[in-house]
């Protein structure tokens, strides 16, 4: 979504919230791999992003690839014949559907270490609609 909504420079944290970690840039963006929890991932911008509108596309961007992930892999678990590759397109499939259910659900987090006291993609949204805290 950063790709789409800005012409700004992007961090992408995956496996922690903001930590540090082996890097890989590319044009704008830099990836840091910060962590073995991938369920974890987070996006920073070099400076706050330009309105309300590009605010809330970016937010809504790591749910909506979450759900896209979980249809498209469990739309190939029903497709393959392979025993193991029907296993790994559900496991992944699931923790798509998990990541995505998680995040979009309005709170604060109350675990994991990382993530203890940030608001969840959806409090963000419900926070930056009513004009509280972007």
């Amino acid at each position: 979504m950063p790709l789409i909504t800005t012409n700004q420079k992007f961090r992408i944290y995956i496996g922690s919230y903001g930590g540090h970690g082996k890097e890989l840039s590319f044009w704008r963006v830099t990836v840091i791999l910060a962590g073995w929890n991938l369920a974890l991932g987070s996006v920073f911008y070099e400076k706050p992003l330009e309105s309300k509108s590009v605010n809330i596309l970016s937010i809504i961007g790591g749910p909506l690839v979450s759900l896209i992930s979980f249809i498209v892999l469990f739309r190939l678990s029903v497709l393959t014949n392979n025993d193991d590759l029907y296993s790994f397109y559900r496991f992944f499939g699931s923790l798509a559907f998990y990541s995505f259910l998680f995040t979009t659900i309005p709170m604060k987090y109350a675990f994991p270490k990382d993530l203890k006291g940030t608001r969840s993609d959806g409090r963000r949204f419900l926070d930056l609609l009513f004009d509280k805290q972007g």
